[in-house]
């Protein structure tokens, strides 16, 4: 039967407690609850506010305190039936959410972005610009629910596209996370990703009681910088979920208490099982690298072994890069920088007839690493799509695999900020020259340009404590990154 929308959306109904529509919503929802045994439901497009005066409450905001106490009427009904029911309220809890709803719901939705929210700090691999994005959102607002990170969730793992789901796992508990809000399409699911999953999940229920109030540390994620989650109701075991969301090597400082510090061993958990550092007592924990795009989950136990810092040891990738040949900006089909920001006004699509022209020249020479890459990154408008790249290496144009925010998978009803598309194409050991020449729509742009790839690490397994082991992903290698052209801002002059 066809269902008119907006008759749909305007139809919810009153939900103040003691209403005809509450109370048999209530009384269906429990018995559910019960025939079936449930142990998990989810509330969704609820009607905070009834401006009805015939209703017998108040409207408007004052509204609010009765459909409140209708929904709240709903969950306790819920939880004296079965008592081990997780409820999942949405926008019901209000936004942000009021501790006072941790009485009738063990979760409240936190800072999010919408469903999938666009993805920012760009990436060649859109999961991890969608994982930035959820952070983003989730830190900057985390300060306005008065709750612990355990009390929350944010639409944390999402599945609808083929990626590694790995990282995206992980992150959601290292938020803090108690319940997981999971949206899987066995179509991107395969019997590695389950397994991963459910042994992400047994460890992170063994290890729940040190996983309840994470703090953020570090920077911010859209700015490129390296950030995380630090959970410290442990004194003898501090974790931490660190992360860098750009190409770019980088670094944290892992925040440890002001308490007197006894001698301790720093120690990756995943993405492979390794010690990082042994740390004298009263020393601070060295800074931690962060290969691009590298989450680690680390765990500071007291531990009295010779000070190392084992970061320091690990070999470099045989990697070096020159720009030989510097960026040339060239003006193509009109005058002046006026002229190019208004050659799609007038137009129905692109017209690189009128564009900007980059190129440049660089020798790479790659050794003992794999999977090298040479990727090219534009930002501007959403019209920075319409660009197009030519590289040749060593003479011969090879192909180039081109990713944008363009045709990306999201689910948001916000206004899209960032537009970005990166060139990328592989690039084998030894010694080579490589040509660039980008044409784009746009007067006004940013590039940059950077090699990457994975190193073996060819260090033996460690193995820590009893209990579930945290699973593991890529752990025989490890991402390195050169930045062969920092970004920079160009324009036609």
């Amino acid at each position: 039967i066809p269902v008119d929308s907006e008759w749909l959306n305007n139809a919810m109904a009153c939900f103040a407690a003691g209403t005809r529509y509450q109370r048999e919503f209530r009384d269906r929802v429990v018995g559910y609850a019960r025939d079936y045994r449930l142990g998990h439901m989810k509330f969704d497009a609820w009607k905070p506010m009834c401006d009805d005066p015939s209703h017998g409450h108040p409207t408007g905001e004052e509204s609010y305190r009765f459909t409140a106490e209708g929904m709240a009427d709903v969950l306790e009904g819920l939880r004296r039936e079965q008592p081990d029911i997780v409820t999942e309220p949405l926008s019901t809890c209000g936004y942000p959410g009021s501790p006072w709803w941790l009485t009738k719901t063990q979760v409240v939705l936190a800072g999010h972005g919408d469903d999938v929210p666009y993805g920012n700090c760009p990436s060649p691999d859109w999961i991890q610009s969608l994982i930035s994005a959820r952070d983003t959102f989730y830190t900057a607002g985390r300060d306005k629910w008065i709750m612990p990170s355990d009390a929350l969730f944010s639409f944390d793992i999402v599945v609808q596209f083929e990626h590694d789901i790995e990282d995206l796992c992980v992150i959601a508990i290292g938020r803090g996370r108690w319940f997981i809000s999971t949206y899987f399409n066995p179509r991107y699911m395969n019997e590695h990703k389950w397994k991963f999953f459910a042994d992400l999940m047994r460890w992170a229920r063994h290890n729940r009681q040190d996983l309840r109030n994470a703090e953020i540390i570090g920077g911010v994620p859209d700015k490129k910088e390296s950030y995380g989650f630090a959970f410290y109701d442990n004194p003898d075991r501090q974790l931490f979920c660190v992360r860098n969301p750009w190409i770019e090597e980088g670094s944290i400082v892992l925040n440890e208490l002001t308490t007197p510090k006894k001698a301790r061993q720093v120690r990756a958990l995943y993405p492979r099982r390794e010690i990082l550092a042994n740390v004298a007592e009263n020393e601070p924990l060295p800074h931690i690298e962060l290969a691009p795009y590298e989450m680690l989950f680390i765990e500071v136990v007291p531990a009295d072994h010779a000070p190392v810092n084992y970061q320091a040891r690990r070999p470099k990738a045989a990697v070096s890069c020159a720009v030989t040949e510097s960026v040339r900006i060239e003006a193509q089909g009109y005058a002046d920088a006026a002229n190019a920001e208004t050659a799609f006004r007038d137009a129905e699509g692109p017209d690189l007839k009128k564009a900007m022209g980059v190129s440049f020249t660089c020798d790479v020479e790659i050794a003992d690493v794999h999977n090298a890459e040479l990727c090219i990154l534009l930002e501007g408008d959403p019209n920075v799509a319409h660009s197009q790249c030519v590289i040749t290496v060593d003479g011969e144009e090879v192909p180039v695999r081109v990713m944008g925010t363009h045709d990306q998978f999201t689910a948001s009803s916000y206004a899209q900020g960032d537009f970005w598309l990166w060139f990328v194409v592989p690039v084998e050991a030894g010694r080579h020259q490589a040509a660039v020449e980008i044409k784009t729509p746009l007067a006004k742009v940013r590039m940059g340009a950077y090699l990457r790839g994975r190193m073996d690490e060819g260090l033996p397994e460690a193995s820590f404590g009893e209990g579930p082991r945290f699973p593991i992903y890529k752990a025989n290698s490890r991402a390195w990154s050169k930045t062969v052209l920092p970004l920079t801002d160009l324009a036609v002059k």
